[in-house]
């Protein structure tokens, strides 16, 4: 949250913060560059407050800690408690090896000098299987899953220009905060292999994924972000979703353009854009094309919008921020190709919410003193008659509205110790079926 702050007060310069994730060495740069941004000018109290928490957060990654082994990790312990029974879930240690550098070296091209720079950096982090109590059962039954569910295990190797990761990791690119329309972190995790290249003021991601469903699939994507102007950043994106006995090795270029090369696979394209102009105010949005109808083809138009508002130092108040997001599909955003759908066991790719639905998200924090922060957020979700397993040629007559969920939630963070974070959570949910009350304790612990 507080490098989304800094970013809104134009602490940093262009950092590409749309195609994610960043690594802390990345988000240490960005901090780096607002701390000397901090230092040329004037800056007020609020933004000193946030600065000072960054700071704080990758004191190891400011040193130098060149040739190096780091070592960093984290323990969360959960307790949730839920109306129809209780939850309990642990972290084991998140773990992040760094050796930097592995090598450097000089070099020239046509008189022009090349610095090299490689590193190698491993992340592993794993969830403890889940545990249920059923509150209603006097004989206390708890329901083990035994398998380790294993959310990122990759490997980084590169430079300053460029970087291949190859391992399990996840992917949000666009700039939306509750969701985001073309690949998000909504299915927990990706096997792939991604390439990074910065040149300046542009930077391209290209991935190579193996989606885990029922039927195997791949999913080659790409994405452009550019730097326009001071305070002005655009992204284009593309994906293509095929069957690995029809994948063309075009797919494995990239630049190329997808559309270009007329597949009869699954094609999505995005652009988005990122504004911060006007200082403490950043708005954003995002366009999804999953299918446009053309006068010889029967499919329908397949779109999703995204459009988003967040305030820093809101209502006049230090450390306080405010944000408004609304987001839409439409019903047959994700579905329209019954074989080669944007989904990996009935989850979507993009936004959570699926298809014909839209959702409108409002949250506020406020830090109330250096260590200890209030976090309010509303939502209304609305879904259609539409879901991932319509058929748009067999159900292109479906109508109507199925359901609309509010929720609103509460959440105290203080970090009582140093690296020690103690929270505490409220949720309501509620529909005209549903009147649901959750409460969740976490304790977490960096080292």
């Amino acid at each position: 949250d507080d490098l989304i702050y800094i970013r809104a007060r134009g602490l940093t310069e262009y950092d590409f913060f749309n195609a994610r994730p960043s690594s802390r060495e990345d988000a240490a740069k960005m901090t780096a560059k607002a701390l000397e941004r901090a230092a040329g000018g004037s800056i007020d109290s609020g933004g000193m407050a946030a600065l000072k928490r960054l700071e704080k957060e990758f004191a190891r990654e400011l040193k130098d800690n060149s040739g190096k082994l780091n070592v960093k990790g984290a323990i969360n312990g959960e307790f949730i408690s839920r109306s129809d029974g209780i939850y309990r879930n642990f972290r084991y240690p998140d773990g992040e090896w760094e050796i930097s550098p592995l090598f450097k070296g000089d070099a020239s091209f046509f008189s022009s000098p090349i610095a090299f720079e490689e590193s190698l950096r491993f992340t592993t982090e794993a969830k403890h299987p889940d545990f249920f109590i059923n509150l209603g059962d006097t004989r206390n039954r708890f329901f083990n899953r035994s398998e380790w569910a294993v959310d990122r295990a990759y490997a980084v190797f590169g430079s300053s220009w460029y970087k291949i990761e190859a391992g399990r990791d996840s992917l949000w690119w666009g700039p939306g905060y509750r969701g985001t329309l073309l690949l998000s972190d909504n299915t927990v995790f990706f096997d792939m292999v991604k390439l990074v290249f910065n040149a300046g003021p542009a930077k391209i991601t290209s991935v190579f994924v193996q989606i885990n469903d029922v039927e195997k699939k791949g999913l080659s994507a790409h994405r452009m972000d550019f730097h326009i102007l001071d305070g002005l950043e655009m992204g284009v994106s593309e994906a293509i979703i095929y069957k690995p006995d029809n994948a063309d090795i075009a797919y494995l270029n990239p630049l190329i353009v997808y559309h270009s090369l007329k597949r009869p696979d699954n094609l999505v394209a995005g652009i988005d854009f990122d504004l911060t102009i006007i200082k403490n105010i950043e708005i954003y949005g995002e366009f999804l094309s999953d299918n446009i109808k053309v006068a010889w083809e029967n499919q329908p138009n397949a779109f999703g919008y995204l459009v988003g508002v967040y305030f820093a130092d809101a209502f006049y108040l230090r450390d306080c921020s405010f944000r408004i997001e609304f987001a839409k599909t439409d019903r047959w955003t994700y579905n329209n190709l019954p074989n080669l759908k944007y989904s990996s066991y009935g989850t979507p790719l993009g936004h959570w919410m699926g298809p014909d639905s839209s959702d409108l998200f409002f949250e506020i924090g406020k830090w109330v003193a250096e260590n200890f922060k209030i976090i309010l957020k509303y939502e209304v979700n609305k879904t259609g008659a539409a879901d991932l397993a319509s058929l748009w040629k067999r159900d292109d007559l479906l109508a109507g509205a199925a359901g609309r969920k509010n929720t609103i939630d509460l959440r105290a963070q203080w970090e009582a110790l140093d690296r020690v974070t103690l929270s505490a959570r409220s949720i309501w949910r509620g529909d005209s079926k549903l009147n649901e009350r959750e409460m969740q304790f976490n304790v977490a612990w960096e080292f």
